[in-house]
């Protein structure tokens, strides 16, 4: 099942999405860590990015844009030697300030994200039902290139007993169309 998922946001035609964002990141353990176990769990996102039209000018030529983002994760768990899958989908608000010839921007978002289980390393999440906010700093380049760094944090926000939540650190690369 999850392979067709991958399967098939890889191939949704690009005349419906507005851009694809590759993203690589780590998230780290409690601290808790037995000295045999690593610290550390990869992580891998694929994501369509959508306009949504909203866009408006702010100070001088600032602009601030809404974007929605539909992604698939995969994460490669050394605790339990498994790999999680996960989906979300994410609004995004980006406040972008032109420097010469780059565009540069913070973004902050929030949405609902599905993990494949509840535990991640040495964190109980407490559901697979979570809710994903993200804070990002990047770059825009040529037009239709990103680079940014991000941060995303995954948490049930106390709808479940156990609510360890987790932070994923993030490079992203994305291609505009």
């Amino acid at each position: 099942m999850h392979s067709l998922a991958w399967l098939f946001l890889i191939l949704m035609p690009q005349a419906l999405a507005d851009g694809l964002v590759l993203s690589v990141g780590q998230s780290w353990s409690r601290g808790e860590a037995e000295q045999h176990l690593s610290t550390k769990a990869d992580s891998y996102r694929l994501a369509y990015l959508y306009s949504t039209g909203y866009q408006w000018s702010v100070i001088a030529n600032h602009q601030l844009s809404i974007e929605l983002e539909g992604a698939l994760n995969h994460w490669e768990d050394p605790w339990r030697n498994k790999s999680k899958q996960g989906a979300s989908l994410l609004p995004v608000l980006r406040y972008s300030i032109p420097v010469q010839s780059l565009d540069w921007y913070l973004g902050v978002g929030a949405g609902a994200s599905y993990f494949s289980d509840i535990y991640l390393m040495d964190r109980s999440l407490g559901s697979r039902w979570l809710f994903e906010t993200r804070f990002e700093l990047g770059v825009q380049f040529a037009r239709r290139h990103r680079l940014s760094y991000g941060i995303n944090h995954y948490s049930n926000a106390y709808l479940a007993e156990r609510n360890q939540g987790a932070n994923m650190h993030y490079l992203n690369y994305s291609l505009l169309w």
